[in-house]
């Protein structure tokens, strides 16, 4: 358990010095950036103009004589550009341009915000696995020291020396600790999960 401890430490030293955050909701906010991003820029092109290259084939059939029967086939081909722009749509463009780009600012600093408090949460979680850690080991220690009392207890309960009430009442208190030690246990395990589940890591990675 100590060396898992240990473990939560170094992954939260990587987690930080990560230039890009892998949590679901990190991509979520990036996605949504790319969007606002493309968004503005096809915002910025509506008033430029527009290329367009055209290609064709046709083919009709002539006749050139009386005889209805006797035609001809005529191919075309064309190759051609067009070009359209708009020279002025009453601002709307603008407007549509100042929109997209506010969009995207707020995108990016909601996305900044989310890595911030990410990051503080995180240390505060690592912070939470630490303590349980201590609590657990102090829970190990005291649970050990009552196994090592009730045993005693028992040999010399076996030796005329202790009597059965206090033979009880070691036992008692060693039953007290090992529930308070597995109680320690699960927190420690629960504190681990969440600051893996936090920061988008398997917790495999702390064994």
């Amino acid at each position: 358990l100590l060396a898992s401890s240990e473990a939560v430490s170094a992954i939260l030293t990587q987690f930080l010095a990560k230039d890009k955050i892998n949590t679901a909701t990190a991509k979520i906010y990036r996605q949504q950036i790319e969007i606002d991003d493309l968004s503005y820029k096809i915002h910025r092109t509506r008033l430029r103009p527009k290329l367009s290259l055209v290609a064709g084939l046709t083919q009709d059939e002539i006749s050139y004589t009386a005889n209805i029967a006797q035609k001809y086939a005529l191919q075309s081909q064309y190759v051609g550009v067009s070009v359209s722009w708009s020279i002025f749509d009453g601002f709307a463009t603008r407007g549509a341009i100042s929109s997209a780009l506010a969009r995207k600012r707020l995108s990016e600093q909601n996305y900044r915000d989310y890595s911030s408090k990410l990051s503080q949460d995180a240390q505060k979680a690592a912070k939470s696995v630490d303590l349980a850690q201590r609590q657990l080991a102090i829970s190990e220690r005291l649970l050990n020291n009552a196994g090592n009392g009730l045993a005693y207890t028992n040999e010399n309960f076996k030796r005329g020396q202790s009597s059965e009430a206090e033979v009880n009442a070691a036992q008692a208190n060693f039953n007290g600790l090992e529930n308070a030690a597995n109680g320690s246990r699960r927190d420690y395990l629960l504190r681990v999960s969440e600051f893996m589940s936090l920061i988008g890591e398997d917790t495999v990675a702390v064994r």
